[in-house]
């Protein structure tokens, strides 16, 4: 996947090139981008302090994640995929569940 000041993020099929899916319209530049380990979800966030949470394969939200006091710079998913960490410029780092309860 692939971000820039354009706005849109842009997830790529690696053994071909070609453009699989392409987020539109962001709210704000995304700074940090994370795939879970099934690939299935996509991790984006930034300046405006939330974490998505994407469908990869419907490219559909399927739920954001609030808490940061800053831009979220850093994402990383669990080995497993349950819970996803998201750290910002203002050096808070924030657990949680990768899907709402």
């Amino acid at each position: 996947a692939s971000t820039g000041t354009d706005k849109q993020i842009l997830v790529w099929e690696l053994a071909t090139g070609k453009l699989r899916l392409q987020l539109k319209d962001q709210p704000f530049r995304s700074a940090a981008l994370a795939f879970s380990p099934d690939s299935a979800t996509l991790a984006t966030a930034g300046g405006d302090k939330l974490v998505r949470l994407w469908d990869v394969a419907k490219g559909e939200l399927r739920h954001s994640l609030a808490g940061h006091r800053d831009w979220i710079a850093a994402l990383a998913f669990s080995p497993d995929g349950q819970a996803i960490a998201s750290a910002s410029k203002a050096s808070s780092c924030r657990p949680s569940r990768a899907e709402p309860a």
